[in-house]
């Protein structure tokens, strides 16, 4: 009889587990294998508060063989899952991989602490060939199988040594990732067709590889899928696809799509304003694409180059110096001038535990500027010292790891990675709720800056200067009680422990108010909410 493999995949979306049909690699492997003895979990998008029932759902015992796969936000999900199993269920062989898994550390950790008894380190492929392979091997044979063959990309313990046999690569023959599927918009394609980028940065950690498979195959693959549908929407997964060393890809793609199926669908792509301002050919090849629905994404992560210096922020392996941060606010002022009936260009930052008054006043500005351009939308993210980075190896005494922290902490930091001790960081993160922003709301752009302003406003104590809170917070649109109200769902994926009733209850007097009182908030209140927040601190700084 076929071993059956329960394959549990852990990518997540705010603050949601996607279930199987919406989940990238799930399609991609159900696409690509013919083995029938698996079953994917979740069926369906589960919420965080879910996580804990639904794993006690779950026969294991009906299964030879659990899977996982993770990224680093979902990484302690994943811890939690591989110890229940261990705990009820000890005979069960335990395989882990994903994005999560992209540099030896990360696969030893995870190993030694008997999470699991393989790691798959590098592309999905690796999790694909390993089902394939051991099929049909007898259940007391396959750790035996594993170690004998030495699959590629594959590493496990040996009398507690850690063995392996490196990354994985993609073949020439096989496209990476390449999905057709239904959704309530159409028909969507996500295509990875480029995996290079020279830039460097000291923050990321998004898998670099050579992809040698000919353009015209991806063409192929598509029209063998779409049965004579039209597609809606091509998510291009790529990591820099208008750099020079991966233009050429890009722009041949879209044509031998055009010449194939007489038309050019949406497309969501992520891009450097730096490559764009130094290649003028680009803005010509984004001006051709006739819809009105696009989505480009821009890295736009520092605006000062003392923060750029500190994160790494490269570009072509050198750090982008002041002059280049300028300039590529211009080239982002152009774009919106020229795409702004095609494209909604959005704005990626990064907020860092570097923040100085002087950097945060620079990024307020900016704000303030880019605000009122014509479909341009604004969003910041924390910086993570994800494991492996350059950021976490150069600064190791300003973050702790998640595994020190109550377990109550794993839901604020989105799923259990490296957290920074920084009381700055952590006062966005409660003002803010990050996973409820949606950058499709017209004014997710007005709530994020409002939030943002308000923090400054308290860390910085800059009510101490002001009569009023309206000068910092202007503008704040009609809509935004009703957000404010949206993000009440943060209070309810949040231990009440003490060290965070302060920030909860904060939380709690902010929703109370409506637009036009948040503009002429009392100094009396804005002093408490500091006052408190450095409570919040003092029981953090304990805590540890």
């Amino acid at each position: 009889m076929d071993n059956q493999i329960c394959f549990l995949n852990l990518t997540t979306k705010g603050t949601y587990i996607l279930g199987k049909d919406d989940s990238i690699h799930i399609n991609y492997i159900n696409k690509k294998i013919s083995v029938k003895n698996i079953k994917f979990f979740p069926e369906k998008e589960i919420s965080y508060l879910e996580f804990d029932s639904f794993l006690t759902s779950l026969d294991f015992e009906k299964f030879d063989l659990i899977l996982f796969s993770l990224t680093s936000f979902s990484n302690n999900f994943f811890k939690k899952a591989a110890s229940f199993i261990r705990e009820n269920h000890p005979d069960k062989i335990i395989i882990a991989g994903g994005a999560h898994f992209q540099d030896k550390k990360s696969a030893e950790y995870a190993l030694k602490k008997n999470y699991c008894d393989f790691v798959c380190l590098g592309s999905i492929n690796v999790i694909k060939n390993l089902i394939e392979k051991i099929d049909s091997v007898s259940i007391n044979s396959i750790k035996s199988f594993i170690e004998t063959n030495k699959l590629k990309g594959l590493y496990y313990l040996e009398e507690d040594n850690f063995k392996g046999t490196g990354h994985s690569i993609y073949s020439e023959e096989k496209i990476p990732i390449l999905l057709v599927k239904k959704q309530k918009i159409g028909i969507v394609v996500d295509v990875l067709l480029n995996n290079q980028c020279s830039n460097n940065c000291g923050f990321c950690v998004s898998p670099k590889h050579i992809i040698t498979v000919p353009v015209k195959n991806y063409i192929r693959e598509i029209n063998s899928q779409l049965n004579g549908l039209k597609i809606r929407l091509v998510n291009l997964y790529d990591n820099n696809p208008l750099c020079r060393e991966n233009f050429s890809r890009t722009e041949r793609f879209f044509k031998l799509f055009l010449k194939k199926f007489d038309y050019i669908p949406n497309i969501v792509l992520y891009a450097d304003p730096s490559v764009i301002m130094e290649n003028k050919e680009i803005i010509d090849f984004l001006e051709s694409f006739p819809c009105s629905n696009n989505n480009l994404f821009l890295g736009r992560e520092a605006v000062c180059e003392k923060i750029s210096e500190k994160i790494a922020r490269k570009y072509k392996g050198k750090f982008r110096g002041q002059d280049r941060l300028d300039k590529e606010q211009e080239i982002i002022k152009k774009l919106s001038k020229k795409l702004g009936g095609n494209f909604t260009i959005v704005l990626n930052y990064i907020l860092t535990p570097f923040e100085t008054y002087d950097s945060l006043t620079k990024l307020q500005t900016e704000f303030n500027e880019l605000t009122k351009l014509n479909r341009v939308v604004l969003r910041s993210n924390f910086l993570w010292p994800l494991p492996g980075t350059y950021v976490s190896r150069k600064y190791p005494e300003k973050y702790v790891r998640i595994e020190k922290l109550d377990v109550s902490l794993k839901y604020i930091n989105m799923g259990g990675i490296n957290y920074w001790d920084n009381d700055f960081l952590d006062l966005c993160f409660a003002l803010k709720a990050k996973p409820f922003w949606d950058f499709r709301d017209p004014y997710f752009s007005f709530y994020s800056l409002s939030m943002f302003k308000l923090a400054k406003l308290i860390f910085f104590e800059e009510y101490i200067k002001q009569e009023s809170v309206n000068e910092l917070l202007n503008p704040i649109p009609a809509q935004l009680k009703s957000l404010i109200k949206r993000t009440s769902r943060f209070l309810k994926i949040i231990d009440k422990k003490k060290l965070y009733e302060k920030t909860l209850q904060n939380k709690i007097e902010l929703m109370r108010y409506s637009h036009t009182e948040i503009l002429n908030l009392p100094l009396k209140f804005v002093k408490e909410m500091a006052d408190e927040f450095k409570q919040i601190i003092e029981f953090k700084k304990a805590y540890f």
